[in-house]
């Protein structure tokens, strides 16, 4: 990585604020942080950080920069002692080469700021199916014009004989992202598609993504594929146009998709961005954090929509960030609900956001049933991993009390059981007031802990699906097969395979890699290398859901055993027989699914 790459990936990686803080006491003021100069003695802070510009200014001696020229100041180090150091520290390679590939980066922003003009024209040339689908939308020209919005024509070599018309090379124009080729030359990769530019934060178009006009075409989003100047996990959409709204409001709403952003905007709620993926990512977090103390999740209901938004949360807590969660009512995704409700009404859902941890429990709380002693003690084990990270006291005491109420189990038992619980997710200590973390758990990496018991099959289901996509709809339609995705670190995956499905065909690898972040891709990309098809593809299945059958009955064992122990046999006999009898219900289905396993096995 050149040098000039790799300042900017510093900066992506190492906030400034967080730097200089420890080796000088900042305080929050406005949208920046002041503090005494540690390069001329005085008793007045006049030393100001940016985290929106990741520079410093001293308006007492004139000292100002960024983190690479503060590293060099303070530590009176020279340019590539500094590079190095920060390089270190931030987990970056070092390379030589650095003009070449700048030269070349700008090449990718014009060629990227001439397809986008490209596009805009497009959509304003005449009656066309991406002006009919923008006006359906209820997209105000004004809106269009600010977002850039523009349509590539339904056509294999538009956006190719343009960029040729302009002198740049189709090699250019694939480095780009936006062609694609085959063993027939070069091709559009973007068709029929209505186009939204994405910006990074310097205004500079570095990919597009691209929405699909036909009801039935897939993948409904088509993102640009990871180039020199576009990394999904380090941009928002958006934030070029939020950043001031999020600043003035302390407070950032993330979204899922480009019409969220883009009708919330329209309506007036400035401070919106959406994740580009399936799921946010740390460096988006640590994005998130030059900006805001604040953010407010608000990700679609569904299954996949509720794993992202858990995964989600821990991440931006890792961060350093407050977190909230939105759930807009009705189904609705806020598109669909700024334009019904109006902007009040959302205003007034924002308001009602609910607290991560109340978040949690409340998905926990759907999971089991707890009017019954057996799905009480199951909704208790699951939530205590997440009430012993609570760093707060006050808090942690708050939220058992809540439990208590809703299961009736003794605040005394909920607390023995946190303090032997293990964390569910990750090793973060959060504050909910706060949103800080113990100095050691903020450096970790924030991605989802995968679940080392499911991981073999999920991985084998994934491979089934990938290879085969008559064995999607099974795995779909069957409630114990797609909610064992839950918790298992791969449900970025599964969400993107079920997305870009469709009945008439299989699955476009390609597509499906351009819909997942950076982890998700290698875990992708591992599983297609290393699960082998065993010729046998419907035994595997069956292998599978016997697996998962057998888990699930061994663990609901496990809890009739736990229940028994502690359950008073003179005073509840009813309840203990009925128990007893489930018990030895699930040890007979048990037994049954060893048996068919070993009949299909000869």
């Amino acid at each position: 990585m050149s040098y000039n790459d790799a300042l900017d990936r510093i900066k992506q990686n190492i906030d400034i604020v967080d730097y200089i803080g420890k080796k000088v006491t900042l305080k929050r003021a406005g949208a920046n942080y002041k503090g005494l100069c540690p390069f001329h003695g005085e008793k007045t802070p006049s030393f100001v950080v940016s985290p929106e510009k990741q520079i410093f200014t001293c308006f007492g001696c004139g000292e100002s920069g960024d983190i690479l020229k503060f590293t060099m100041r303070s530590e009176n180090l020279d340019y590539r002692e500094a590079m190095e150091k920060l390089a270190a520290e931030a987990g970056v390679e070092l390379s030589s080469g650095g003009r070449k590939a700048n030269e070349k980066k700008e090449e990718l922003y014009e060629v990227s700021r001439q397809a986008a003009r490209h596009f805009y024209k497009s959509l304003r040339n005449g009656d066309n199916p991406g002006i009919r689908y923008v006006i359906s939308r209820g997209i105000t020209p004004e809106t269009a014009v600010r977002f850039g919005i523009g349509y590539a024509a339904d056509s294999w070599n538009d956006m190719r004989d343009f960029l040729e018309k302009m002198e740049v090379s189709s090699n250019a124009a694939y480095d780009a992202g936006l062609l694609q080729k085959n063993e027939k030359g070069y091709y559009d990769k973007f068709r029929n598609r209505v186009i939204f530019p994405i910006f990074n934060t310097r205004d500079k178009i570095i990919g597009f993504g691209g929405r699909a006009i036909e009801k039935d075409a897939m993948p409904k989003y088509l993102n640009s594929p990871e180039t020199l100047i576009f990394k999904k996990k380090d941009n928002l959409y958006g934030l070029n146009l939020a950043k001031s709204a999020i600043r003035e409001q302390n407070l950032a709403i993330v979204v899922e998709g480009y019409m969220d952003v883009v009708s919330l905007a329209q309506a007036g709620v400035e401070n919106v961005v959406a994740s580009l993926g399936t799921a946010l990512t740390s460096e988006q977090a640590r994005l998130l954090k030059r900006y805001t103390d604040t953010v407010v999740l608000c990700y679609d209901t569904d299954n996949a929509g509720r794993a992202a938004t858990l995964r989600g949360i821990d991440i931006l807590l890792e961060a350093g960030l407050k977190v909230k969660v939105l759930q807009v009512t009705g189904g609705k995704d806020p598109d669909e609900f700024i334009k019904q409700q109006g902007k009040a009404a959302f205003d007034e859902l924002l308001d009602s956001a609910v607290s991560f941890m109340q978040y949690k429990i409340d998905v926990a709380r759907e999971k089991s049933d707890i009017s019954t002693t057996e799905g009480a003690i199951r909704f208790l084990e699951e939530i205590s991993g997440e009430l012993k990270k609570i760093k707060s006291p006050a808090e942690q005491a708050a939220y058992v009390k809540q439990v208590s109420t809703l299961t009736g189990i003794p605040e005394s038992s909920i607390e023995r059981e946190i303090q032997g619980a293990k964390p569910s997710r990750g090793r973060t200590i959060y504050s909910e007031a706060s949103g800080q973390q113990d100095g050691e758990n903020a450096r970790m990496e924030a991605e989802a802990v995968i679940d080392e018991k499911k991981r073999p099959t999920v991985r084998t289901l994934i491979r089934l699906m990938v290879s085969s996509a008559s064995y999607i709809p099974i795995i779909k339609g069957t409630d114990e097969l797609s909610s064992y995705f839950q918790g298992s670190g791969y449900e970025g995956i599964l969400s993107a395979i079920f997305d870009i499905y469709s009945p008439d065909g299989e699955i476009d690898e390609t597509a499906l890699y351009d819909r997942l972040d950076d982890r998700d891709v290698g875990l992708l990309k591992e599983i297609m290398q290393n699960i082998l098809p065993s010729g046998d593809d419907r035994k595997t299945l069956f292998d599978c859901v016997a697996r998962i059958k057998e888990e699930n009955l061994t663990e609901k064992r496990a809890n009739i055993i736990k229940i028994l122990e502690v359950m008073d046999e003179e005073k509840d006999i009813e309840e203990n027989n009925r128990l007893l009898a489930e018990l030895m219900d699930i040890n007979s289905a048990i037994s049954q699914l060893k048996a068919r396993k070993e009949q299909l096995n000869e």
